[in-house]
């Protein structure tokens, strides 16, 4: 079962960049792209100084509408791959982005929660209460994790953008591999539980990352499940 739905996922991918390839050729000169026109499995790649052309926009928008949509995610803060016709950090600003800066948030209104009630909050005026690549602080990584889609309204929702990815993104620790220089340390085999001379459960919390101080206030998981 699970090979199969990973080959439909393969299967999937390819068709959607079979399908980008036939949009770049439609809508895009070949000047911007990082390599000629050569379909394959390899999504088109927009250079780095056109990227900005990979963000949807409605033709015929005043340029400064345009520029404030491109501009709800500073060059700075854009993935390696943002060029990418797959990336979903493009993917997310082009929904998002247009969304706040045309006030269209209302959109979003009638999507509900798998409880019944509204997903995104009840009052949609709330375009400056939303931000891309929000950074989060608090979890002492030492990194700081960035969260697609911030929306703070009647409560707080967090979004998680996705394309073309076969799965979500997982821990770290239990891919390490003896190559890395941390795997005696910080290895972890994905079980709750301690290991390899550890006192935390969580190679992650060894570390001084403060995730499993949150988890338990947030989903009623205790701390001390094995």
């Amino acid at each position: 079962m699970i090979q199969n739905m990973k080959n439909v996922v393969v299967s999937n991918r390819q068709d959607l960049i079979d399908r980008f390839w036939q949009f770049r050729k439609n809508h895009f000169k070949d000047s911007l792209f990082d390599r000629s026109y050569t379909p394959g499995d390899r999504p088109p790649v927009f250079r780095r100084d056109a990227a900005s052309n990979n963000v949807l926009l409605k033709p015929d928008l005043p340029e400064d509408i345009k520029q404030k949509v491109i501009d709800q995610i500073p060059s700075g803060h854009r993935h390696k791959w943002f060029g990418s016709m797959t990336s979903s950090q493009a993917l997310t600003q082009s929904v998002f982005g247009n969304l706040k800066v045309l006030e269209k948030l209302d959109c979003l209104a009638d999507i509900k929660s798998d409880e019944g009630q509204a997903l995104f909050f009840k009052n949609p005026n709330l375009s400056e209460n939303i931000i891309l690549e929000y950074s989060v602080s608090y979890l002492s990584e030492p990194r700081s994790t960035s969260v697609d889609v911030f929306i703070e309204g009647d409560y707080r929702v967090a979004v998680e953008c996705k394309l073309s990815e076969a799965e979500v993104g997982s821990c770290s620790r239990p891919g390490l591999t003896v190559k890395d220089s941390n795997y005696d340390e910080d290895y972890c085999d994905g079980r709750y539980i301690e290991q390899r001379g550890r006192l935390e459960k969580c190679s992650l919390s060894a570390a001084g990352i403060d995730y499993w101080k949150h988890i338990p206030e947030l989903f009623n998981w205790s701390a001390e499940t094995v």
